[in-house]
């Protein structure tokens, strides 16, 4: 068992941290992204890591096969070769479940100095949905084939099989509980079924007490980091005023707390309302923070459910009765994935939201005003949503009056709504701001139906611009983005998503 257990020490705990950073490091590295990659999209960083972690388990394999299944194992059987194939399996079903642990880290300003300054967190978590997948097919083809190889042996109790057939059950309910309709429209039963990885963990420590070494690391940071968080969540409590807004949203409006670094363009915090549900956690995108006073405000679109009322719901009831709740801050992470460098590269940005999504592009329109990037001769703002009231809000009013002053003939906006426009009195239940807002986005033009990107690409080539230096940058439902990606690739022109979707 010599050469087993040193493999174990080998690849668990610092050795899968360190491939994690290495990786992502490698991922920093700056190369012009293929269109293949881009009609994937997913960025390069994701690409090298994957291709990274594939050929680390591929190694891991050979390396397991090539050292066997050692002597003194509780259920192999004189004759050893047959059982190397499940023994293998078992090894590789370990390391997931190391892995899974990584891309789940998170502290606010650690993701900045490790992985998480090319694959941020909303984007790492694609990685822990594939190792689970990964993990559970692996365990499950161990599993069965151990059982064939032992004729259903040692499922008594206090057998080795027994308590690997629970951990996998366990683990089994959890990737259920996790598919996207349960975890988009049930959270409460997706957070609660996830809360079984600790008996998962203990029944599979019983079956195999060597996987505390692959979960030394990765499950010790895991369980600190969450600790910390919360702790300093709890510090960093404030009250906050919610405010009605027009098209069912809800206004969160609260102090940063100074000692904290300040929300970035793009940033996000996950908020914790306990009059709300004490235990749950969301995220949502920091709308507008005011670095004198400290003043930050979220925006929170009410979602509807059959089945109960949906916790948007609840906090919109909670601004109707005019409450001021305790709110719980983890944040703030992440920042726009657009960096500057490579808005300087670009003649013609075109700029297309859906939805919500406006509040990211928005910001970049922001910026690209601010900052008066002279390279950007062109900008072209497509936003479309179901109605006008869903997009009345404050703080989108005064991003646009003040980019068309700054940008002037060079800023193009295009709107378009799905729904008939509701009647002038739509404000009549949010704040004055709310109201003012309202009566500027209504002086833009409004087109009924949705964006041919198509022709609008079309349009943007016909004005000359260099096919590589124009960026459509994109977030919205995924059917627009699917549709910018086609539409942009097709043109040749380098085309970026945002997305914040968990």
């Amino acid at each position: 068992m010599g050469a087993s257990i040193k493999m174990d020490v080998g690849v668990a705990g610092l050795g899968v941290v360190v491939l994690w950073c290495v990786l992502a490091g490698v991922g920093a590295i700056r190369t012009k992204p293929s269109s293949f990659v881009r009609m994937l999209n997913v960025r390069r960083a994701e690409v090298v890591f994957g291709i990274g972690v594939l050929a680390y388990l591929a190694l891991f394999a050979a390396t397991a096969t090539w050292v066997g299944v050692g002597d003194g194992h509780k259920v192999v059987s004189a004759d050893k070769s047959s059982y190397l194939g499940p023994f293998v399996l078992g090894k590789l079903a370990k390391l997931c479940l190391a892995l899974m642990y990584l891309p789940v880290l998170r502290y606010p300003g650690l993701d900045r100095w490790v992985a998480g300054r090319v694959l941020p967190f909303e984007r790492r978590l694609k990685f822990h949905r594939v190792f689970g997948a990964v993990f559970l097919t692996v365990a499950s083809a161990h599993g069965a084939w151990m059982a064939i190889r032992t004729k259903f042996g040692h499922f008594s109790v206090g057998g080795v099989s027994l308590a690997g057939a629970v951990a996998l059950g366990l683990f089994a309910v959890m990737g259920v509980g996790a598919l996207p309709t349960i975890r988009r429209h049930h959270f409460g039963v997706f957070r609660a079924l996830h809360w079984l990885q600790v008996p998962a963990v203990i029944a599979a420590l019983v079956h195999v007490p060597g996987i505390a070494l692959y979960l030394a690391v990765p499950g010790s940071l895991w369980l600190a980091l969450l600790l910390a968080r919360t702790v300093r969540a709890w510090r960093g409590r404030r009250r906050a005023k919610l405010s009605v807004l027009p098209g069912e949203a809800t206004e969160i409006s609260l102090m940063w707390p100074h000692e904290w670094a300040a929300p970035r363009p793009g940033s996000y915090a996950f908020l914790r309302v306990g009059s709300v549900a004490w235990a749950a956690w969301h995220p949502f995108s920091v709308v507008d923070f005011e670095p004198s006073t400290r003043h930050v405000r979220f925006i929170v679109k009410v979602v509807h459910h059959t089945h109960a009322q949906s916790w948007t719901a609840k906090l919109h009831a909670l601004a109707e009765r005019g409450a001021s709740p305790s709110i719980w801050i983890d944040g703030a992470y992440g920042e726009l994935s657009l960096s500057h460098a490579a808005l300087a590269q670009c003649s013609h940005v075109v700029l297309v939201a859906g939805g919500v999504g406006v509040t990211p592009m928005a910001s970049i329109l922001q910026h690209v005003a601010d900052t008066e990037a002279d390279s950007v001769q062109r900008v072209t703002f497509v936003w479309t949503s179901r109605s006008m009231a869903d997009v009345c809000t404050p703080w989108i009013g005064s991003t646009l009056e003040h980019a068309g002053r700054v940008l002037g003939p060079r800023l193009t906006t295009s709107f378009f709504h799905s729904a008939p426009p509701p009647s002038r009195s739509i404000s009549s239940s949010s704040s004055d701001s709310a109201s003012s807002s309202s009566s500027a986005i209504a002086t833009f033009e409004w087109t009924p139906g949705r964006p041919d990107l198509d022709q609008l690409l079309a349009e943007v080539q016909a004005t000359g611009s260099p096919a590589r230096a124009v960026l459509v940058a994109v977030c919205g439902p995924p059917s627009l983005c699917d549709a910018a990606i086609a539409a942009g690739t097709e043109h040749g022109f380098t085309v970026h998503v945002e997305t914040f979707r968990f």
